[in-house]
């Protein structure tokens, strides 16, 4: 009798979990009500998830190591292996290597690269990856624009050409990443990789519009990046800095940081506030969440 009721115990115990479990994977898998983007906490490296109010999800980069498959994990129910879109901005390792996990896990609708010439082995690695697994490869080498339905665009705004038919110098990869502009009806977000100042005053000199509400900061807020030039034709409202607590390197730079706040914007770090989601119905207006 007391083995029958320790299985009637088990199977009710078992049953309540089940049911915890439909429900938060129910509640994950459903549409957000609002145009998100996330900046996960992947240490020294990039890695944005983007979710639109029609669910299509975009991934861009993937950070150094494999924290983004925790990541999101922690955003997608486990059954739920899509991703619509990937984009690799530029072929370093902190950018590159979590990608390499997330196209052998996910099912991935297409990917936008360069192409740039580069000695990373990580590259040859990644592109023998997608391949295998048949995933369209989008090569960015001029401005255009994605249209994901519901008033949300994600404009290309650099490389404007074939990067691959140039020699670039390894220390110049950075100044090769894809810029994107995200828009929602009256918001706005720009994305740019690792883009130095001289990648910034291309931008600017070629008459494109850089106004975004918020900027994810060039080379996790190196010296090298965020020009004033730059941030005042962006004229952003909030940065977002991508950077490792422990990585031995002056990132961000402190006159980064000041520049920043002289502009009057609101600075947020991956290093001191986790992951940092954005949320917005498009009216200018911004909700952000943080560990």
């Amino acid at each position: 009798m007391r083995n029958y009721k320790k299985i009637i115990q088990l199977v009710s115990l078992l049953a309540v979990a089940s049911v915890v479990l439909l429900s938060v994977a129910a509640w994950q898998v459903k549409p957000p009500e609002s145009l998100e983007v996330t900046f996960f906490n992947v240490g020294h490296g990039d890695a944005i998830f983007i979710r639109t109010l029609n669910d299509q999800r975009i991934l861009i980069d993937g950070g150094l190591g494999g924290q983004v498959i925790q990541k999101l994990g922690q955003r997608l129910p486990f059954f739920d292996r899509r991703i619509d879109m990937v984009i690799l901005t530029h072929p370093h390792p902190d950018h590159i290597t979590g990608l390499i996990s997330v196209i052998k896990r996910y099912r991935i609708g297409k990917i936008f690269y360069t192409d740039v010439k580069t000695q990373e082995e990580l590259f040859t690695i990644f592109k023998n990856e997608v391949l295998a697994k048949n995933i369209p490869l989008v090569k960015v080498d001029k401005i255009t624009s994605q249209d994901l339905g519901g008033e949300v665009v994600l404009k290309f705004l650099y490389p404007d050409y074939d990067l691959n038919q140039e020699i670039i110098e390894e220390k110049e990869i950075n100044n090769t990443s894809i810029v994107v502009k995200l828009i929602y009806k009256k918001s706005s977000f720009l994305f740019v990789g690792d883009a130095g100042e001289s990648e910034e005053e291309r931008l600017i000199a070629s008459g494109q519009n850089l106004k975004a509400d918020v900027l994810k900061i060039g080379h996790h807020g190196s010296s090298t990046s965020s020009g004033q030039e730059f941030i005042q034709a962006v004229s952003l409202q909030f940065a977002i800095i991508t950077c490792g607590e422990s990585y031995n390197l002056s990132h961000p730079n402190l006159r980064v940081i000041r520049r920043l706040e002289r502009a009057g914007v609101k600075i947020y770090r991956t290093d001191k506030q986790g992951d940092i989601k954005i949320s917005t119905s498009g009216d200018g207006k911004y909700q952000v969440e943080t560990d």
